[in-house]
């Protein structure tokens, strides 16, 4: 049998199987040429998506029907969500920011390797309104320190810092222990189901995951414009953020005394979750229209803001309900972007090096948001809610953008098709499946395997036959 740990191999495109395989050096990247297939020579197993191992002999493999597939998610969905939940709740806080900052690109890369792209986007919503959930908790836990009087030790501040420090402990040992790396070795996986997992989540067009880090994809990434179209649309999103930080602030400066700030916060974790379900259900129901949804759960932070800077200081319930309708707005429309980040990317490096750019810009949104909140604006803070308007219409120009230039790049794609097919010239191309060449290490035999191309790593920029979600 061909050795499938280390193995020289070439993939190519072609209709038929070439008939001698490639020898020489070997590069990491694919190249296109003039006969219309594209070859990938690679050294190691590992260089290739983890799910090849377990697919490549099952191509001619039935698809799965419908109700397998539902099934099979469900399984998923009862052992993976709940922890994903569970951490979400928690806002973690060992080392602050530091270790929190890896949750988010975690949760679309976990999304991206179980889920098919029309179910992405409601785990990473359902998942999200756990941020919703955690501005319940601390309402009530700040509502109850609040008693506590402030002369003792620890102070009040540190006793909500050890609470919920105490509370991140139980889901690190959960994660620790029963936290799956991928579909191929989830432990409540049969053998069986792991395949049908992998097989489950070709249509993502992106594979499952790769463990060899490649500088060619990374340097794709930084060259692809919609790459940086996403992270400003990150950034001009996360600056909603300031009021999130300022809240307690903003909410005590219209005249209410600590502890019914504490209460008159929780609302808004309320009316993030309930956006939240809004554009999540919209998106189940218009799978290709998360641009839409994005700009339509724009409005209810724009009417916020002009309620925050044109209504009297002295109606507090018109500001209150400002508030939270800033909370409502922002939520989802991060929600489509982290969807378009986890099915509009392929390749494995240029997948986590998007999501890097894509975070890293949301965290210094994040920053940016905190700088204008100075005391000399309050109480009625125009100016700092007028730049947060102004980033919210920002988005919205960020987003239509976004799916301007994919919508562009689907229409060449199925021009350059139809002309392929017209001509007969470089057809394979925009073929779905690729054969691949094994050696065998001891008696150099060769072994030809028909797979999905999802199985090698090719960037969305390689492989055209990649389509992008809406």
């Amino acid at each position: 049998s061909p050795d499938i740990v280390s193995f020289k191999g070439t993939f190519s495109t072609k209709h038929h199987p070439p008939e001698t395989s490639h020898s020489g050096s070997f590069i990491e990247k694919a190249s296109t040429h003039d006969s219309g297939s594209i070859d990938v020579v690679h050294g190691e197993l590992k260089s290739l998506d983890v799910g090849l191992a377990l697919v490549a002999d099952r191509s001619e493999d039935a698809d799965l029907s419908p109700q397998e597939s539902k099934r099979l998610r469900r399984k998923i969905d009862w052992h993976l969500l709940p922890m994903l939940f569970l951490i979400y709740t928690v806002v973690l806080r060992f080392l602050l920011g530091a270790s929190e900052g890896s949750m988010t690109a975690g949760l679309m890369l976990v999304c991206s390797m179980f889920y098919t792209r029309t179910e992405i986007g409601e785990r990473l919503g359902w998942t999200f309104q756990c941020n919703g959930l955690a501005v319940i908790i601390s309402g009530f836990l700040q509502f109850g320190i609040a008693h506590t009087s402030p002369s003792l030790k620890p102070q009040q501040w540190q006793w909500l810092m050890l609470t919920t420090a105490l509370i991140t402990f139980m889901p690190f040992l959960l994660f620790l222990l029963f936290f799956p790396n991928n579909p191929t070795n989830a432990w409540f996986l049969s053998e069986e189901e792991r395949i049908r997992a992998v097989k489950r989540v070709k249509e993502n067009q992106n594979g499952i995951e790769t463990k060899v880090w490649k500088r060619y994809q990374a340097a794709e990434t930084i060259k692809d414009p919609k790459t940086w179209v996403m992270a400003f649309m990150a950034g001009f999103t996360a600056m909603i953020g300031g009021v999130g930080v300022q809240y307690a602030l903003i909410i005590k400066n219209f005249g209410f005394t600590q502890l019914q700030t504490a209460l008159r916060g929780i609302p808004g974790g309320v009316a993030q979750i309930i956006a939240i379900l809004l554009g999540c259900y919209a998106l189940r129901r218009l799978p290709n229209s998360r641009a839409w949804i994005s700009i339509i759960s724009w409005i209810p932070s724009i009417l916020g803001c002009l309620i925050e800077i044109c209504v009297p200081i002295e109606n507090r319930v018109a500001h209150l309900v400002g508030i939270y309708l800033l909370f409502s707005g922002g939520s989802p429309a991060f929600i489509m972007s982290m969807s378009w980040v986890t099915s509009a990317v392929s390749g494995h490096t240029k997948k986590t090096t998007t999501a890097a750019l894509f975070l890293t810009f949301y965290a210094l949104g994040q920053t940016l948001s905190t700088q204008f909140w100075l005391s000399k604006y309050a109480p009625r803070d125009r100016t700092p809610f007028g730049i947060t308007l102004m980033s919210h219409l920002a988005s919205i120009l960020c987003t239509l953008l976004f799916r301007f230039l994919l919508v562009r790049e689907n229409r060449r794609r199925d021009r350059m098709r139809e002309d392929a097919r017209t001509s007969g010239v470089g057809v394979g191309r925009f073929e779905e499946w690729a054969w691949v060449e094994t050696v065998d290490g001891d008696h150099g035999s060769v072994r030809r395997r028909k797979v999905d191309k999802t199985y090698l790593d090719l960037t969305d920029g390689e492989n055209l036959s990649f389509r992008y979600v809406l």
